[in-house]
C-alpha cells in the first residue's frame, strides 16, 4: 500500500524536542492535487520520523510512513480520498503514551508551544487547515487529552464561523474519539476503518435542523454531500405547498420531480429502472423526512402503484 502513496512532514526542533507539524499522505497518481480533500486529527505524531539521511530539522521533507497511516490509507481508499492531511493535538514526537502523557502533564509541556491549535499559533493553522473538507476525529481516550482535546474541538470549530466542518470519528462509551489503532480488542482496527469509511459515505441532515441562509454556490453544489443538502432542502421547501406532491409521496409514490427517478406511468420493463440521489434526495424532504443517504450505496425503492422497483443509485452510467 504505501507505494501507492507519498508521505511527507514537515519535522522540526525546539531546544531538545523533536516535533512534526504536520503529515501529508498523497496519492502518488494524483499528486498535482494542492488541497487536502480529507484532515485528520490525531493524538501526537508518536514514533513518525524523517525518511533516512533526512534530519529532525529538516522541514518538509519525505516521512517513514507507520501502522496508524496504514489506517488513514485504508480509510482513503475505501472512501475515494486522495490527499489526506495529518494534525495532532501535539506536534510531540514521543512513540510511548506513557512518556508523552507525562510531558502533557507536566511543566516541561507548558515550556513549548506543541499545539496547532493553541491561540498563539491560528495563523498556522488556518493555513494548514481545509475547513472545507471532512475531518477525522481520533485522538485517543486518555484522561490527560481532555485540556487538548476541548483546545482543539473549539479551534476547529471556529475556523469558520459560519459553517463548522464536517466532522467523524467512531467514539467510545464516554463519548471520546477512538485512535485508528485499537490494540485493546482483536479486529477493533478494522472495525475502526469500516466505522470511519460509513460515516465519511453518509450524508445525514435532521429534519429538525434549520433550513441554511443563503448557502453560496459552492456551499450547495460542491461540497462533499455533492448537492444532495440542496435537494432535500428544495423538498422541504416543496412540502410547504406542494400538497398534491407531499400526498403522493406520502403514499410512497414517486412523482416526478426535477431529478431522474420519478415514476409517470407504470414501468413497462419488469426489472424497474434507476433514478439519481438527486431525486432520492429530494423525495425524503418532501417526504418530511430527515435526509439519509450513503453516497455509495444504492438505494431500492418499490413503486406503491406498480409494485415495481426502483433503484437510486450513485453511478450516473445507469440511468
Amino acid at each position: 500500500m504505501s507505494s501507492e502513496f507519498e508521505h511527507k512532514g514537515f519535522f522540526y526542533t525546539r531546544g531538545n524536542h523533536k516535533l512534526r507539524k504536520y503529515l501529508d499522505i498523497i496519492r502518488v497518481d494524483k499528486k498535482n492535487n494542492d488541497t487536502p480533500d480529507l484532515m485528520v486529527v490525531m493524538m501526537n505524531p508518536g514514533g513518525s520520523k524523517p525518511a533516512l539521511g533526512k534530519s529532525d530539522n529538516c522541514g518538509e521533507c519525505e516521512a517513514v510512513p507507520d501502522k496508524t497511516q496504514d489506517q488513514i490509507k485504508k480509510v482513503m481508499d475505501e472512501a475515494n480520498f486522495n490527499y489526506a492531511r495529518v494534525l495532532n493535538l501535539s506536534d510531540k514526537r514521543e512513540p510511548k503514551s506513557s512518556e508523552f502523557y507525562k510531558f502533557i502533564d507536566g511543566e516541561e509541556g507548558k515550556s513549548v508551544d506543541h499545539s496547532i491549535f493553541s491561540n498563539k499559533r491560528k495563523v498556522e493553522l488556518a493555513k494548514l487547515f481545509n475547513s472545507k473538507a471532512p475531518v477525522i476525529l481520533a485522538w485517543g481516550v486518555h484522561r490527560s487529552l481532555k485540556a487538548l482535546t476541548k483546545q482543539a474541538t473549539e479551534a476547529i470549530n471556529n475556523l469558520d464561523g459560519r459553517n463548522p466542518p464536517f466532522c467523524v470519528g467512531w467514539l467510545n462509551e464516554g463519548k471520546k474519539y477512538i485512535h485508528p489503532l485499537v490494540h485493546y480488542e482483536k479486529g477493533k482496527s478494522a472495525e475502526w476503518v469500516e466505522q470511519i469509511t460509513s460515516q465519511l459515505n453518509l450524508v445525514f441532515r435532521s429534519s429538525s435542523e434549520k433550513k441554511r441562509i443563503n448557502p453560496s454556490y459552492d456551499e450547495r453544489w460542491n461540497r462533499r454531500d455533492k448537492g444532495l443538502i440542496t435537494c432535500w432542502e428544495v423538498g422541504r421547501k416543496m412540502r410547504d405547498s406542494e400538497n398534491r406532491l407531499v400526498k403522493k409521496v406520502e403514499r410512497d409514490e414517486l412523482p416526478v420531480l426535477g431529478w431522474k427517478g420519478g415514476v409517470s406511468e407504470k414501468l413497462k420493463k419488469s426489472k424497474g429502472k434507476y433514478g439519481s440521489l438527486n431525486y432520492l434526495a429530494q423525495w425524503q424532504g418532501l417526504k418530511g423526512e430527515d435526509l439519509n443517504i450513503s453516497l455509495v450505496k444504492e438505494v431500492i425503492i418499490k413503486f406503491s402503484k406498480t409494485e415495481k422497483e426502483v433503484t437510486f443509485t450513485p453511478d450516473s452510467t445507469k440511468y
